[in-house]
């Protein structure tokens, strides 16, 4: 992966994906955070549709790990964006969020400023997880490792990061489809192998940007996995 190219650093940060787009940015985001991190392992893996991510030993499975508000603040600020109506505003701060500003890179950005309910947010994890095992099984393994990847786009507190560690180890180990998990944050990823420990890698915030750029780029078709970006 080549993160800081010329077309990377030269879009507008600021642009919003569209909504239609969003998934497939995810699942591309997604592709590009394991070939960065895991290049030996994913160097194969590419962008499919049920699995979502395919290659020839493993396949990979992306969901979202928003609730209801979280959803209804993105559809906001994607909109504040593209027409600049302050109005929004009120509305993403009432689903306890806020806007902040980024002026190194001259874009605004969207953050959680209302805290937590971690037991709100263990039950979201826990259903996402079993409403992915249910899917996995109509799928054709194929002798291939089945994996999860939940995107949660809000930067986490640490106290919720370490409790939802704990989390995810056990409900990994309850569960009998994805032999790896991971929740990717703006700041990092936990990821959970079935029977070990929690595994958490830091992500700088260049780094998060550069590969949610190239997601995004890749799902609006600027790029392709051909293009140096993605070798």
């Amino acid at each position: 992966m080549k993160l800081n190219t010329h077309r990377v650093k030269n879009i507008r940060v600021n642009s919003y994906i569209d909504e239609k787009k969003l998934k497939l940015s995810q699942e591309y985001f997604v592709l590009a955070f394991l070939k960065y991190m895991f290049p030996s392992k994913y160097k194969d893996l590419l962008h499919g549709d049920r699995p979502d991510l395919q290659g020839g030993n493993v396949f990979v499975e992306v969901t979202a790990l928003d609730t209801y508000k979280d959803m209804q603040a993105s559809k906001e600020f994607a909109k504040y964006i593209a027409d600049g109506d302050e109005r929004r505003i009120k509305t993403i701060e009432g689903t306890g969020n806020a806007l902040r500003s980024i002026e190194t890179l001259n874009a605004t950005s969207m953050y959680s400023g209302g805290g937590y309910n971690f037991e709100s947010d263990y039950e979201l994890l826990e259903k996402r997880i079993c409403e992915k095992v249910d899917k996995a099984k109509g799928y054709e393994i194929n002798n291939r490792t089945p994996e999860l990847a939940l995107v949660k786009e809000d930067r986490p507190l640490q106290e919720w990061f370490e409790k939802i560690s704990d989390s995810l180890e056990t409900i990994v180990k309850n569960q009998d489809v994805y032999e790896t998990v991971y929740i990717l944050f703006p700041n990092g990823c936990i990821y959970v192998e079935k029977g070990e420990a929690p595994n958490i890698i830091e992500l700088n915030q260049d780094e998060y940007i550069c590969l949610k750029t190239i997601g995004r780029m890749t799902a609006e078709d600027e790029i392709t996995t051909d293009d140096e970006e993605w070798n």
